[in-house]
C-alpha cells in the first residue's frame, strides 16, 4: 500500500503535464499551411482603433477556453488535496474531469484560433 501515493502523484502529474504541454503547443495553422511548406509571412493591415469600433470583441470560444483553464487550475488544487489525503477515489474522479475538460478545451481553442483571425 506504500506505493499508492507515488503512483497517484505520478498519474496526476502526467495528466496535468499533458494538458499543459498541449495548451502550450502552437496550432497547425500557425506553423504551416498543410502543404508541408512554411506559411507565408503575415501582413499587417491597419485596423480600426478600439474607440472607433466601440471596444475589443473577444470571441465566445476564447472566453470558454479561458474559463476551462481556470477550471483546470481549480481541479489541480483539488487533486493536490486528494493526494495529500490519500483519497484515490476522489483522485480518479478528478482525472476523469480533466479528461472531459481536455476535449472541451481542444474544441474551444481551435474555434478561438479560427475566430481570432
Amino acid at each position: 500500500m506504500f506505493w499508492l501515493l507515488p503512483a497517484a502523484t505520478f498519474l496526476a502529474g502526467l495528466a496535468l503535464g499533458a494538458v499543459m504541454v498541449w495548451l502550450a503547443q502552437p496550432g497547425e495553422s500557425e506553423t504551416e499551411t498543410g502543404t508541408g511548406e512554411p506559411s507565408p509571412e503575415a501582413t499587417l493591415s491597419p485596423s480600426p482603433s478600439p474607440s472607433e469600433t466601440g471596444g475589443i470583441v473577444i470571441p465566445d470560444s476564447c472566453l470558454r477556453a479561458a474559463d476551462a483553464a481556470e477550471e483546470l487550475v481549480s481541479i489541480g488544487r483539488e487533486a493536490v488535496g486528494a493526494l495529500g489525503d490519500l483519497d484515490a477515489v476522489r483522485l480518479q474522479e478528478l482525472v476523469a474531469d480533466i479528461e472531459e475538460l481536455d476535449a472541451r478545451v481542444r474544441d474551444d481553442v481551435a474555434d478561438c484560433r479560427l475566430q481570432s483571425r
